[in-house]
């Protein structure tokens, strides 16, 4: 096996501990905070301790969570969802490429950034294959992050508005189709519910397809279901 199917092959160990630690509820001091609105959310992964001082002052308007391991990393993923990823190239138990992939299947479009102590041209164009959208060079002064950061989150704001109309239209079609296949009838509370969970898949492929972020989604799904029954009133 190649070094590269190697860490592939360990990674996919680790996300499979990862997903079977939250199947049995032992992660559950990784529980996401109480519902409301949150601020804009960063996850920072590597266990470098100097990079995680600058990365905290750096990004102190952010809501800053940190994963030492690509093992964290996985639940804290797969607990819920970050506005940008900031990942270091190599990290304990996994690398930041292969980290890069496993967000970009659950979240295609949302902002990440590499962080590398080498500048080796191969190491950049391999992080951005995998999917990352900016690269940046250690030791990082934090003036540049925080711009760096503030430009991929500006560029992910703009296309979460686009996509938020396109998931409202998407939620209100497939909530109109499903009432017309069923006539006039009165609807009991369970119908309603399905119908809620139906329609918000629906707006969440349009979201994606509308190149949204998954956490822009997750804060405004309960604010487009308002908006679509109201509709309806």
């Amino acid at each position: 096996m190649s070094a590269a199917n190697s860490s592939l092959a360990s990674f996919d160990a680790v996300r499979s501990e990862g997903l079977a630690r939250l199947n049995s509820g032992s992660a559950a001091q990784l529980e996401p905070e109480s519902a409301g609105i949150d601020p804009l959310r960063v996850l920072c992964i590597g266990d470098d301790i100097g990079a995680r001082r600058k990365l905290s002052r750096a990004l102190a308007s952010l809501e800053v969570v940190f994963a030492e391991n690509a093992y964290e990393a996985l639940c804290r993923i797969h607990l819920r969802s970050f506005d940008v990823y900031i990942i270091e190239y190599w990290i304990p138990s996994g690398s930041g490429p292969a980290l890069c992939r496993e967000v970009r299947k659950e979240d295609p479009h949302v902002p990440i950034c590499v962080l590398s102590a080498s500048a080796q041209p191969q190491t950049e164009a391999r992080a951005r294959r995998a999917g990352a959208n900016a690269f940046l060079i250690k030791p990082f002064d934090g003036r540049v992050l925080d711009a760096f950061v503030g430009t991929l989150l500006e560029t992910a704001g703009r296309r979460n508005m686009s996509a938020q109309d396109a998931a409202l239209r998407a939620m209100r079609e497939e909530v109109a189709r499903r009432r017309a296949a069923l006539g006039e009838r009165v609807f009991s509370n369970e119908f309603e519910s399905a119908l809620e969970r139906v329609a918000c898949r629906k707006a969440r492929e349009a979201f994606r397809e509308a190149r949204g972020t998954m956490a822009a989604f997750e804060q405004s799904c309960a604010l487009l279901w308002a908006q679509t029954t109201e509709t309806e009133r």
